[in-house]
């Protein structure tokens, strides 16, 4: 019976059984300086017909690490869409230097193939603004 309950939840969680990656990364402008403003990088992709995220924080030195479920977990292998999110206040966005088009999975042109030999990635956001 206790199997029984346990393929059932197995076949239920999309991945579950497959190993995840570590993944982590720097957001940087053109001149190599990095992207300092918080906020969030993304990806989503598909396994098993269901939609799987991975998310983490921007540090102060452009880096960041991604998790799925707990902190640092990583990804399941595959092919994943990313966007750049903005730092938000209760008054909008705080984050300057993310354009539009790296704010969503549609735009943003940025993919990450996740596998046992790829675990870091660089995001460019091109031009640093000027202020």
């Amino acid at each position: 019976m206790l199997w029984c309950l346990l393929a059932l939840v197995a076949s239920a969680a999309p991945g579950c059984g497959r190993p995840k990656y570590p993944v982590s990364g720097v957001v940087v402008y053109d001149d190599g300086s990095p992207f300092s403003g918080g906020g969030v990088v993304a990806m989503e992709t598909e396994i098993e017909g269901k939609r799987v995220m991975s998310r983490g924080g921007i540090g102060p030195d452009g880096r960041f690490v991604l998790a799925s479920e707990r902190p640092g977990d990583g990804a399941f292998a595959g092919s994943y869409r990313v966007r750049v999110l903005p730092h938000v206040t209760v008054d909008g966005p705080a984050t300057v230097g993310i354009a539009d088009r790296f704010q969503s999975f549609d735009t943003s042109g940025l993919t990450f193939d996740v596998g046992p030999k790829q675990s870091e990635f660089t995001i460019g956001l091109g031009p640093k603004p000027t202020r």
